[in-house]
């Protein structure tokens, strides 16, 4: 039990030979080589504790609770490895983190924490992940991050992809209020029920490939400026909402769509124009379906009979037919309803 003072741990302990408990609520605590494990559910080392994990230690959190701030000093070589306990981040200069390997337990990324995952750090799928409020996760060099639904895992900062993987499983971030996403290059994949909002104003898609499959969904809100894809993929009954009040224009180079799958747009029927998607190449492995699933009016009622709108704009088109609701809309001219007629 440390409440001050100063504790300095070096190579205790082995992996094959368990510590004791530990509980620490202030003072100084340094890791100078080796192994220690917070093993017992009543250890942790709190914020308060000056921590220092060295290049070459390794601090397994096994069952215990670790707190790790910017008052803390975790070197480029020291591992910090979450397998059944939980890990409190609350890190906002993340250039001085050494590395994170998490296979299982709890990890919570505190408002305004900052956390880097590259290789050889990895967020593993068992791990019940708590990306809060305005805390940033930069997922870097063909790292991974994995959420689902299984350890209900929560998005509700900011993920930014460069060169790294997201992948969601059955995961629903917060209905009209969800996590932002950033990604320059990489992949996001969205996949069995996932339901993802991108509602915050400083989120965009400037590259890379976004795929969407399984009775899941991507919303982009209004305030989500850029929507461009090297490759956008969609499979069984998948959805691309953009109807969200705004005009907007998708630029993708290469859209699959197998099987049925939806979009649902924003028409200004006054002025003849609506959300497009500017596609260099749209097709079918074999035989796919774009369905406008739903659409609405913005800028005021239509003022003709008919008013005609190109919503794919695709160079070439392969194995892919179009279809539309057949939801109305009433105006004082009269029932607006959608007809397609192919080629998009």
């Amino acid at each position: 039990v440390m409440t001050s003072g100063t504790l300095k741990v070096d190579n205790v302990t082995s992996a094959d030979n368990p510590n004791g408990k530990l509980q620490a609520s202030g003072g100084s605590l340094e890791f100078a080589g080796g192994y220690l494990e917070l093993a017992d559910e009543d250890s942790f080392i709190a914020h308060a504790v000056q921590t220092t994990i060295r290049d070459d230690v390794t601090t397994e959190v096994t069952g215990g609770t670790l707190e790790i701030g910017d008052n803390d000093i975790w070197e480029d070589g020291g591992t910090i490895h979450l397998d059944g306990g939980t890990l409190n981040y609350a890190v906002t200069n993340p250039d001085e983190t050494g590395i994170l390997d998490a296979d299982s337990g709890n990890l919570n990324l505190n408002s305004g924490s900052v956390l880097n995952i590259q290789i050889p750090s990895a967020i593993e799928q068992a791990v019940a992940v708590d990306i809060q409020s305005g805390a940033l996760v930069n997922v870097n060099n063909n790292a991974v991050l994995n959420l689902d639904s299984a350890t209900n895992d929560k998005w509700n900062g900011m993920i930014h992809i460069f060169d790294g993987v997201l992948t969601t499983d059955g995961v629903t971030n917060a209905t009209g209020a969800g996590g932002g996403l950033q990604q320059v290059s990489g992949s996001s994949t969205f996949d069995n029920d996932s339901h993802i909002y991108i509602t915050d104003a400083d989120s965009y898609i400037i590259g890379g490939d976004v795929a969407i499959k399984n009775n899941s969904s991507l919303y982009l809100g209004p305030d989500t400026y850029e929507f461009t894809v090297d490759n956008l993929n969609m499979e069984n009954n998948s959805a691309l909402q953009v109807m969200n009040g705004v005009l907007d224009e998708a630029l993708i180079t290469n859209y699959v769509i197998n099987d049925l799958n939806n979009v649902t747009v924003d028409l200004d029927a006054r002025h003849k124009v609506g959300d497009t998607f500017i596609i260099d190449n749209l097709k079918s492995d074999s035989s796919g379906i774009l369905n406008v699933a739903d659409f609405n009016f913005i800028g005021g009622a239509p003022v003709d009979r008919e008013i005609k709108f190109q919503i794919f704009d695709a160079d070439s088109i392969e194995n892919v037919d179009f279809m539309a609701t057949d939801k109305a809309i009433f105006t004082p001219i009269g029932n607006y309803k959608l007809f397609s007629q192919g080629s998009g």
